[in-house]
């Protein structure tokens, strides 16, 4: 297959870049709005010693790269503990099972990052600062030389997480704009595998899940290897459109 019979295939099968296009949005967009929206949120706190301890000096040489560590690796844990979260949730009126709650060290800072993600802007706010509250009083009260002071408070999401209903629409048009320009060209038994790979696309998509996308483009590389490269195909038209740029 030359470049010449590609395009003559792409002329006579425009409808099929067109149709997975529609398809490739229309799904996007009512997955999308069946879909419960996510807010999320995050505060950074602070870890250094207590004004009030009385040896002050010793307490700040104690933060040596090894020990902040431990320290900052101590109340992550502290934050993302079942405990915590559970009380929290309870103080906020909510559900924990419907909110996901990380917290990472910073790399150069005595501090850490609190990320709440849920299905309600207001109560997200609510139970990053209620597990940030406990959090504290509970490692103030392991290590009573220092303090845990709020850098960046948790505030509440205006709009959900994630991509928008117009970017997801785009990169589902693209997809299938190339996916749809597969399934036009003469090369047998690949209309099924292009179309599942459409779908495939589409779901990673609004499901925002990168090992399913990575999965999607695995496949559709496979695929043009095995149903292109193997079959000469591909080859024979690399060699044709070397030939015309030399």
């Amino acid at each position: 297959m030359d470049l010449r019979t590609a395009l003559t295939a792409l002329r006579r099968g425009w409808i099929f870049p067109v149709v997975g296009m529609l398809a490739a949005g229309t799904v996007t967009a009512g997955l999308q709005q069946t879909r419960q929206p996510s807010y999320a949120t995050a505060g950074t706190y602070l870890v250094a010693p207590s004004p009030s301890d009385p040896d002050i000096i010793e307490s700040i040489k104690t933060l040596d790269a090894t020990r902040s560590r431990t320290l900052l690796t101590t109340l992550t844990e502290i934050m993302t503990s079942d405990t915590v979260v559970a009380e929290a949730a309870g103080i906020v009126a909510v559900d924990p099972e419907q909110y996901r709650v990380t917290a990472a060290a910073l790399p150069e800072a005595n501090g850490v990052t609190l990320r709440v993600t849920g299905p309600d802007a207001g109560s997200t706010s609510a139970l990053a600062i209620a597990v940030a509250t406990d959090a504290a009083r509970r490692f103030v009260a392991l290590y009573r030389i220092y303090e845990v002071s709020v850098l960046d408070a948790p505030v509440s999401p205006a709009i959900p997480a994630g991509r928008g209903l117009i970017e997801l629409l785009v990169l589902a048009g693209v997809v299938g704009l190339v996916v749809g320009g597969s399934l036009a060209l003469p090369i047998p038994l690949t209309n099924y595998l292009f179309g599942g790979l459409l779908l495939l696309f589409a779901l990673a998509l609004l499901e925002r899940d990168g090992w399913l996308m990575a999965l999607a483009w695995i496949a559709g590389a496979i695929s043009i290897g095995v149903f292109g490269v193997l079959s000469g195909s591909l080859a024979a038209t690399a060699a044709r459109w070397i030939d015309l740029l030399v």
